[in-house]
C-alpha cells in the first residue's frame, strides 16, 4: 500500500538525512516511529528488511509488556505467556511495517504497564521508577499518534485509588517532577521548530479532521457502517464471555478477590473493559480497517482469566472457575488462528485480500533495498515491479533533485535523494490545507519555492492522482512551474518522470 507503507519509511529517511520536523517538513503524527526508524536505518541500512524488522521488534516487545501486566495482576505465568503471545498476532502483523497507530498503542500499553507496576509494587525504588516513567511513556505515545494515546489518560486518574492514602502524596510529587522535566525538554526542542507550523500540523488540522470524523458518526448510516467494521474486527468467540465476566466481577466481586492484596478488586475487570473500549472507540472514529485497531483484545481476556483464577482460590467453585479459564484460553487460541488466516495471511488491512502475489521472476527485478518484499499491490495503483525498478535505475544514474508528487515517497530513499516538500505525505485536510481553503495558497507557494531552491530536475508521479484524490490540476502554481520548465517526459508504465529545465 504505497500511501500508508511509505510514511514512516520516508520520515525515517528524512531524519537520517538531517531534516528536522516542523522546520524542514511537517507531519500530524508518527514522529516517534520515524525517529526509531532513522536509528535502525543508520545502524542496519535502508532496506525493506530493516523496515519490517522494526515492526517485528516492537511486536515482540508488546508481547513482553502484555506478559508483565498480566503477571503483575495475578494471571499466573502460563496464562500470562499465552495471552501475551496471542496479543502478538493482533498487534503489528495486520499492518506489517512501522506505523503511527501501532507505536501509539505500544507506548499506551507501556504506560498502562507502568501504572500497574506503581499500583502493585511496595513503596520504594521500583514504584518510583514506574511513576517517573509514566509521563514520558504517555508523551511517546502521543507523539506517535494522538489517538489512541489520549484515550489512555483517564486511567492515570485512577492512580490515587490504587495506592494507600499515605503513598499518594509522594507518588504525586514523583509524577509532577517527572512531568516538569519532560516539559522542559519539550520546550527546548520547540526552539528548533517553526511553532506556527507545529501547532497547525499537530493540533489544528488533526483536530479538525478528528472532529469531522466524530461528527460523521451522527449520521445513522455512517454509525452503522463503522459499527459493522468493529463487529467484523472483533469476531472472537472469547470476547462474549470476557465482557460478561468483566461486568460480573466488577459489580459482584467474590469475597476472596475482594480481600486479595492490591490493586483493588475492581481494577482488573475495569481495566479489561476500558482496554476494549479504547479499541472500540479507535475503530469507530478512525479511517483504519477495524482489524488494525484491536491490539488489546487478548489482554482483556487475560485480565478476566486472572479474575477467574483468584475466584477459585480455596473455594469449592475452584474447578468450575479453572474450567472456565481453560475455555477462555482455548477459544482465544482459536480466535488468534482464525484472525491470522483471515487478516494477516491475506494482507486484508492493506486491502490486498484477493490480490495475487507477483511471480518470483517479477519480484527478482526489484531494487536490492526491496529484496525482502513480497509484491502485492493495492488495486488503485498500476505499476509493476519492473516499472518501479526501471524508475529507480533511471533516477540513480541521473543527477539532480527529485520531487515525488504522489504516494510512492520511498523513491527518495531508493534513489538516495533528499526528500522534498513540506508535507510528509499528501492528504488534503490533514497534512496540507485543502485546495481552495484558507492556507492552501501559502502552502503551495512554499512548495514551489522549495522546488526552485533545491533546483529540482525530475518531477515524478506514479499515478494521475494520489490515493486521497489530489491531482496536479489542483495545484495551479505547481502545474505552471512543471509546464514552464518541462523538457521531456519518460514513462515507466504508469510512472511519469518529467525532466525540468533550469
Amino acid at each position: 500500500m504505497p500511501l500508508d507503507q511509505s510514511i514512516v519509511f520516508d520520515g525515517g529517511w528524512r531524519l537520517l538525512e538531517g531534516q528536522r520536523p516542523f522546520r524542514d517538513f511537517t507531519t500530524p503524527a508518527g514522529l516517534v516511529p520515524m525517529a526509531l526508524q532513522a536509528v535502525l536505518f543508520k545502524a542496519l541500512g535502508v532496506t525493506w528488511f530493516v523496515y519490517c524488522l522494526h515492526a517485528a521488534l516492537f511486536n515482540g516487545l508488546f508481547c513482553v509488556l502484555a506478559f508483565r501486566v498480566l503477571l503483575r495482576l495475578d494471571a499466573g505465568i502460563p496464562a500470562s505467556a499465552s495471552y501475551a503471545i496471542l496479543s502478538g498476532v493482533v498487534f503489528y502483523p495486520p499492518f506489517g511495517v512501522p506505523y503511527a497507530e501501532q507505536h501509539a498503542f505500544f507506548f499506551s500499553l507501556a504506560a498502562v504497564a507502568a501504572l500497574v507496576e506503581a499500583a502493585t509494587a511496595p513503596p520504594g525504588r521500583h514504584r518510583t521508577l514506574a511513576l517517573a516513567a509514566l509521563p514520558w511513556l504517555l508523551a511517546l505515545a502521543w507523539f506517535s499518534k494522538q489517538v489512541p494515546s489520549t484515550l489512555v489518560l483517564p486511567l492515570v486518574g485512577l492512580l490515587p485509588l490504587l495506592l494507600d492514602r499515605r503513598d499518594r502524596l509522594p507518588a504525586l510529587r514523583t509524577l509532577l517532577w517527572s512531568a516538569a522535566a519532560m516539559a522542559l525538554l519539550l520546550a527546548a526542542a520547540l526552539l528548533t521548530t517553526d511553532a506556527t507550523r507545529l501547532v497547525e500540523a499537530l493540533f489544528t488540522r488533526p483536530g479538525l479532521e478528528g472532529r469531522g470524523r466524530m461528527l460523521a458518526l451522527l449520521d445513522p448510516a455512517a454509525f452503522v457502517g463503522q459499527g459493522g467494521e468493529l463487529l467484523r474486527a472483533l469476531r472472537f468467540w472469547s470476547l462474549g464471555p470476557t465482557l460478561v465476566g468483566a461486568l460480573a466481577f466488577l459489580f459482584w466481586p467474590p469475597r476472596k478477590a475482594a480481600a486479595f492484596r492490591r490493586p483493588p478488586f475492581w481494577f482488573r475487570p475495569l481495566l479489561a473493559l476500558y482496554l476494549l473500549a479504547i479499541c472500540a472507540l479507535f475503530v469507530m472514529v478512525t479511517g483504519n480497517q477495524g482489524e488494525n485497531g484491536i491490539p488489546f483484545a487478548f489482554l482483556a481476556v487475560g485480565l478476566v482469566h486472572a479474575e477467574l483464577r483468584l475466584f477459585g482460590l480455596g473455594s469449592r467453585e475452584r474447578r468450575v472457575a479453572l474450567a472456565l479459564a481453560g475455555m477462555l484460553v482455548v477459544s482465544s487460541a482459536w480466535d488468534a488462528l482464525s484472525f491470522n488466516r483471515r487478516v494477516n495471511e491475506t494482507r486484508m488491512v492493506h486491502e490486498l485480500d484477493g490480490v495475487a502475489r507477483a511471480e518470483p521472476r517479477e519480484e527478482a527485478v526489484l531494487p536490492p533495498a526491496l529484496g525482502f518484499l513480497e509484491w502485492k499491490l493495492h488495486p488503485f495503483y498500476r505499476f509493476t515491479p519492473g516499472n518501479l525498478a526501471e524508475t529507480v535505475s533511471f533516477l540513480r544514474h541521473e543527477k539532480g533533485a527529485i520531487y515525488v508528487f504522489g504516494d510512492l515517497t520511498i523513491l527518495y530513499a531508493l534513489t538516495g535523494r533528499p526528500s522534498t516538500g513540506d508535507s510528509l505525505w499528501l492528504h488534503p485536510g490533514l497534512t496540507m490545507p485543502e485546495p481552495g481553503r484558507p492556507g492552501f495558497e501559502a502552502w503551495e507557494a512554499r512548495l514551489v519555492r522549495e522546488l526552485e531552491r533545491r533546483g529540482v530536475r525530475f518531477f515524478v508521479r506514479e499515478s494521475r492522482q494520489t490515493y486521497n484524490g489530489l491531482r496536479l490540476s489542483h495545484l495551479p502554481r505547481l502545474a505552471a512551474l512543471v509546464e514552464r520548465r518541462r523538457q521531456r517526459r519518460l514513462s515507466f508504465g504508469p510512472i511519469d518522470v518529467i525532466e525540468l529545465g533550469p
